[in-house]
């Protein structure tokens, strides 16, 4: 992850929700109904959000990572409002992706990996790379979340309208922290290509009843059943 996101830690937060108006902090905390007491779940790329908090505060024992030290400490600011910081069960840790999900105890460790927002700030090639680490990680019916941008759907109307709010943002992340640009991913495609998981279900949070955001929800089980999310597609 680029250490550009320095730059824009502090105004993340608040252009995200502007932009999105909430969208983006429903997408990245849909998953945290589903958590229960004693989930271990690991997020990456945390940002300064409040979802470690959140889980924390339902009984989970969580791992927060991020590279950038002012996205970590603005995160523990939103763990403090909601009475958690400092808790036993909530781990603060600085560093790269890569180098955390390569370590040997944090294999086949974690009921939830939760990816908000983050995996898009790779190229495809270090994409690859990644998912099948995230795999290795999980317990045997464990689940993946990767929260971002909802793939191009439906007619083409609604493609052009979401290429046309998908690619000022796009661009400015580029500009200001450089971010490679790429296709927008269609996760449930790769992640069915590079890993043993399988799509479990889909949740759509829509802007003007268009779904720009989805949260997507992968597992080890074998059997999968496909949710249709909290909005269906246009």
């Amino acid at each position: 992850m680029p250490l550009g996101y320095e730059r824009v830690a502090r105004h993340y937060e608040w252009l995200a929700k502007l932009y999105s108006l909430g969208a983006i902090a429903q997408t990245r905390e849909a998953h945290i109904q589903d958590l229960k007491e004693g989930d271990k779940v690991l997020y990456l790329g945390i940002g300064a959000s409040r979802e470690p908090a959140l889980a924390t505060s339902r009984g989970a024992q969580v791992t927060a990572v991020d590279k950038s030290p002012t996205m970590l400490s603005l995160a523990q600011g939103a763990a403090a409002k909601e009475n958690v910081e400092g808790h036993r069960d909530l781990r603060w840790v600085e560093g790269d992706a890569f180098e955390i999900l390569e370590r040997s105890d944090y294999r086949s460790q974690f009921d939830w990996i939760v990816c908000p927002f983050f995996l898009n700030v790779f190229n495809e090639r270090s994409l690859n790379r990644l998912l099948p680490l995230l795999t290795d990680c999980l317990k045997k019916h464990g689940r993946l979340v990767i929260a971002d941008y909802a793939h191009y759907h439906g007619q083409w109307p609604h493609r052009v309208f979401q290429w046309l709010y998908y690619t000022p943002p796009r661009l400015l992340f580029g500009l200001l922290t450089g971010n490679p640009w790429h296709p927008l991913y269609d996760y449930p495609t790769l992640v069915r290509q590079k890993t043993s998981l399988e799509h479990k279900k889909t949740s759509f949070f829509p802007i003007l009843r268009s779904n720009l955001y989805a949260s997507y929800e992968f597992s080890l089980a074998q059997n999968t059943t496909i949710h249709p999310g909290q909005a269906s597609q246009p």
